[in-house]
């Protein structure tokens, strides 16, 4: 009876294992300045500790013939045609949760390709990788959309002209004075953001300090009011007018909605008109 018990455990478990083993990647390559126009002959290579484990070439279409791995490990898989930058990504599937996956996964990508210019090479594409896959909780393929939102906007500026020590010396910058002036820190973000601009001066840096002006303005304001619905609301309080006084802790509130005092004045105040007291 054991016996039989330990068969079939090792079965399930040989079945379960052998249905979501391998990966299918699907890859179709273009020319990302013409997103239309796919590229023929392109070179992609499947790497694994140093070494190619497959290759193979696109046809007309920028078809790659579908090419599967073992879901064991990491992979790079690197993208190239002569003309054109390399390109890479990698494939973690160390951390796969394979009890939800079913067979085999499948693993589109459409690889976009990009020509060197005079002003920028693209040499950090090859350092860099364009995407990081990996497999999700649920046993299909995902990605870091932060990680990759960021190298998509190197790529993009580099082909507007810019070169990728300008990117990376104005993005830096730019993001701290985004999270800068989220919390709050106007004349913080104002430099960061000034900082950005000494690099590129457009319009984009340019609406951040307006952003940051009108936020700083109205943050003020919100301020002046709320002291004023407050200073009302505790005379209002100590005269033993509860319902008005809720009413203007409720404004105090909805201008600064994150403070706890107008919240906390607001029950104090029901509480005693619920109870009749005084």
């Amino acid at each position: 009876m054991k016996s039989l018990i330990y068969t079939l455990i090792t079965l399930v478990s040989i079945s379960s294992f052998s249905q979501k083993e391998t990966l299918a990647l699907d890859i179709k390559v273009r020319d990302d300045d013409q997103k239309n126009v796919f590229l023929e002959n392109a070179r992609v290579r499947v790497i694994q500790e140093g070494k190619v484990i497959s290759e193979a070439l696109s046809d007309s279409t920028g078809t790659i013939d579908k090419i599967v791995i073992p879901m064991q490990g990491f992979y790079a898989i690197k993208v190239d045609k002569e003309g054109y930058a390399l390109k890479f990504g990698t494939i973690t599937t160390s951390s796969a949760n394979t009890r939800y996956a079913s067979g085999t996964i499948k693993f589109p990508m459409v690889v976009g390709l990009v020509k060197p210019t005079e002003r920028e090479d693209y040499t950090f594409l090859s350092e860099q990788p364009m995407i990081e896959f990996y497999i999700d909780s649920l046993g299909e393929q995902a990605w870091d959309d932060d990680y990759t939102s960021k190298m998509l906007e190197k790529v993009v500026k580099c082909q507007e002209g810019w070169t990728i020590e300008e990117v990376e010396n104005y993005v830096a910058p730019r993001n701290e004075g985004i999270t800068l002036l989220e919390d709050g820190n106007f004349d913080e973000a104002r430099e960061a953001f000034k900082k950005a601009q000494e690099f590129n001066d457009n319009p984009e840096i340019k609406t951040a300090l307006k952003d940051c002006d009108i936020a700083q303005t109205m943050t003020e304001s919100n301020q002046i009011f709320y002291d004023k619905y407050i200073q009302i609301a505790d005379q209002l309080l100590d005269n033993k007018r509860y319902e008005e006084a809720r009413g203007y802790f409720e404004l105090a509130s909805g201008v600064m909605p994150y403070e706890v005092y107008p919240k906390e004045k607001m029950a104090q105040c029901e509480a005693i008109v619920s109870s009749g007291s005084e």
